[in-house]
């Protein structure tokens, strides 16, 4: 193969007569920021009405139920380390709505003994007697009675007993079967491992449920060394890319748009404006089945966009290479440069998401402390909300929603098109700059329309940087498709196989 290097996509041709003004391009840009910005600002205001503030105690109970049950696994797996464990749940998880923070009295008594849990009782009805911080909500009754329940399974003078004679207390006590269904129903898997075991009785299966949570530990720890050692090959590769960039065997395979890039800058605000503005619609609708099927039909659809550069007058050749809607030099060879590019991307990943920790961590010293039992949900995507439920059909959508539409979509338009712009745009700075400015301007929107919320932009972005440097070294869009395809579906797989043990 011979030598390849870096080249810059340069300028677009002179503009074709009748083609847009300078001043179309701002136009363009005032639309795409006009419309991101409507979309950021009504998720905020979603996510601060009373919806936003129940899809938020949804997300944090389901974020919960999956920590909560790693911890719990990995303290059975590795008993050496269940002090250590713990005290990182009560850092992690002792926090939230009062039905988040009953789980962690379960929590309490499974990891470190019945007393503990005990004494975080005690302490949980100081805070609701007088929370620190805003007013005391008004507690539902299945809530108040899982409350009673719990005093009940850790009674006073638990704290005055070794551990083992503590447990012995505590299971000795029998649970009704109508306080056993108050308690599955208020806490869920929590409220199962509460009772198990009570009486002599093991109807809650509390074999079972431990080795759920050894299975969910398990599943987590293994996706973890796979994404370390895939990080590891990732960061070598990333390495041997740049001293071939260095050297110059690497070039460029964006090539030099025959199209004025204004065009594009008017192609992604349409596709913006019809994108947003569909789910915008959609959220209205209430059946949640039709409301995912009419979203995951939303996605191609919203691809009608592109007809725009051929109502402009740009051939629709033109456009396809300009875009990347290409199968590449060496079709059979772009999917499987995708999946390595995957690798070289989780390094990119990895210091996003040291960026969105410490976003958090800064948050959390420097922010208004919430009110004692606000939601704690974190920066998750609403979408998980369908991963654990116990219908197929939700999560089966939600993965070709995830793994299918959304990677050929968001990288037609973000890899392919507004990138396109941008680097035929700022061409005239010179290929390292031009490719820094239009990867940062790329991902940073991108990262920004998503709902996780800022303190997730820089990982979001870290992700996007992978994909759109290999959009730049290959041209077509196929191995951007695969990298980010890739990547949803391994986070939803994860979550589905997490959830559904």
């Amino acid at each position: 193969m011979p030598p390849t290097e870096i080249i810059d996509a340069g300028p677009p041709f002179p503009e074709r007569p009748g083609g847009p003004r300078r001043y179309g391009v701002w136009v363009a840009w005032a639309a795409i920021l006009l419309v991101a910005g409507l979309s950021i600002f009504a998720d905020r205001l979603v996510a601060d009405s009373e919806q936003g503030e129940q899809l938020d105690d949804t997300v944090g109970l389901i974020l919960f139920h999956l920590q909560g049950k790693y911890l719990i696994g990995a303290s059975a797996l590795m008993p050496m380390n269940s002090a250590q464990l713990y005290n990182q749940s009560e850092v992690m998880l002792n926090l939230g709505t009062l039905p988040q923070r009953q789980r962690f009295v379960v929590m309490a008594g499974e990891m470190a003994g019945p007393a503990e849990a005990r004494r975080h009782l005690d302490v949980l009805d100081d805070l609701i007697a007088a929370p620190p911080m805003g007013e005391p909500p008004p507690f539902e009754p299945n809530e108040v009675a899982v409350q009673r329940i719990l005093h009940d399974l850790y009674p006073p003078g638990l704290e005055d007993l070794d551990v083992q004679e503590a447990r012995a207390v505590a299971a000795a006590f029998e649970i009704s079967p109508v306080d056993r269904a108050i308690l599955v129903e208020g806490l869920g898997w929590f409220g199962k491992l509460a009772a198990a075991g009570r009486g002599g009785d093991d109807t809650g299966g509390r074999d079972a449920l431990l080795v759920s949570a050894k299975t969910v530990a398990g599943v987590i720890v293994g996706v973890a060394i796979l994404a370390m050692v895939g990080g590891v090959l990732g960061f070598a590769g990333l390495i041997l890319l740049v001293v071939f960039i260095v050297g110059g065997r690497v070039r460029s395979g964006l090539g030099v748009s025959r199209a004025p890039h204004g065009v594009y800058a008017e192609t992604f605000a349409v596709w913006l404006f019809l994108f947003i503005g569909s789910q915008q619609v959609l959220a209205l609708v209430p059946d949640e089945a039709l409301h995912m099927m009419l979203v995951i039909a939303s996605f191609p659809a919203s691809l009608v966009a592109l007809g725009w550069p051929v109502l402009r007058g740009i051939p629709w050749r033109d456009v396809r290479q300009d875009v990347g809607l290409t199968l590449g030099a060496r079709p059979l060879l772009e999917p499987l440069i995708g999946l390595g590019g995957y690798l070289v991307t989780l390094p990119m990943l990895a210091v996003g998401l040291m960026i969105t920790l410490g976003l958090m961590a800064i948050q959390g010293a420097t922010g208004v402390e919430p009110p004692t039992f606000s939601p704690a949900g974190g920066p998750a995507h609403p979408v998980i909300t369908y991963m654990s439920g116990p219908d197929l059909g939700p999560k089966l959508m939600v993965l070709v929603l995830a793994a299918v539409c959304a990677p050929i979509v968001e990288e037609t338009m973000f890899r392919g098109v507004l990138y396109r712009h941008l680097r035929s745009g700022t061409g005239k700075l010179g290929p390292g700059l031009s490719i820094a400015v239009s990867t940062l301007a790329n991902t940073f929107l991108f990262a920004a329309i998503h709902p996780q919320g800022f303190v997730a932009i820089p990982a979001l972005m870290g992700l996007a940087c992978g994909m759109t440097l290999i959009r730049e070294w290959r041209g077509t869009l196929v191995p951007s498709i695969v990298i980010h395809g890739t990547s949803n579906a391994i986070v939803m797989s994860t979550l589905w196989i997490a959830l559904s043990v």
